[in-house]
C-alpha cells in the first residue's frame, strides 16, 4: 500500500507496454509495478516497430498515476525491412537480419518448421513465418550469438557469423 497526497491508502498501479510492429502484429514488454518515479521497462525480444503502446491500469482512482514523460530507446532503422546487418549485442539477441546460413554454410532450417515448438514471443519478428529460415537467438534458447537449426532434431544447430556493428 502507498499514501496519497491527502493520506489516504491506495494499492500502486501497473504498468505495461507493447510495440506494434509493421504488420500489426503486437509484442509485449515486460510488465512493471509503479513503485518509484521513474519506471523503466523493456522489450526482450528488440521488436522494431512502428509505435509504442503504454497502458497504466488501477484497481483504484486513476488520479494516483500519472504518465508525465516517456522515452523509447533503441536503434534507429529505416524501416522493419532494412534491418542492421551487424549485432549490436554480444550475443545477438537483438539481430534481425537476413543471414540465413551457418559458419559452416549451411542453409538453416525455417523457425517454424523447427522441431522444438517455439513461440513467436521469443522472437524479434512478428511471427514465426517471419523469421523464416533467419539467424536468430531466441529468448529462452539464448547460445553464444544467433544460430538455426540445420536438421530436425534438436540437437542439430549451428551458430551463424555475424560481426559486431562498429560503436
Amino acid at each position: 500500500m502507498y499514501l496519497a497526497d491527502n493520506g489516504s491508502s491506495y494499492l500502486p498501479p501497473s504498468l505495461s507496454a507493447s510495440v506494434v510492429m509493421e504488420t500489426g502484429a503486437t509484442k509485449n514488454c515486460s510488465d512493471a509495478n509503479i513503485s518509484t518515479l521513474t519506471t523503466m521497462m523493456t522489450c526482450p525480444q528488440f521488436p522494431v516497430g512502428k509505435e509504442v503502446q503504454i497502458r497504466i491500469e488501477s484497481s483504484e482512482d486513476s488520479s494516483h498515476a500519472r504518465l508525465c514523460e516517456w522515452r523509447v530507446f533503441g536503434r534507429a532503422t529505416d524501416t522493419a525491412a532494412n534491418p542492421l546487418e551487424c549485432l549490436q549485442s554480444e550475443n545477438g539477441l537483438d539481430y534481425k537480419g537476413d543471414l540465413n546460413f551457418t559458419r559452416t554454410g549451411r542453409t538453416c532450417l525455417r523457425w517454424d518448421a523447427a522441431p522444438t515448438i517455439l513461440s513467436a514471443d521469443l522472437f524479434p519478428d512478428a511471427s514465426l513465418a517471419d523469421a523464416g529460415n533467419k539467424c536468430r537467438n531466441p529468448i529462452g534458447y539464448v547460445r553464444d550469438g544467433p544460430w538455426c537449426f540445420i536438421n530436425n532434431t534438436d540437437a542439430d544447430w549451428e551458430l551463424c557469423v555475424i560481426r559486431q556493428c562498429s560503436k
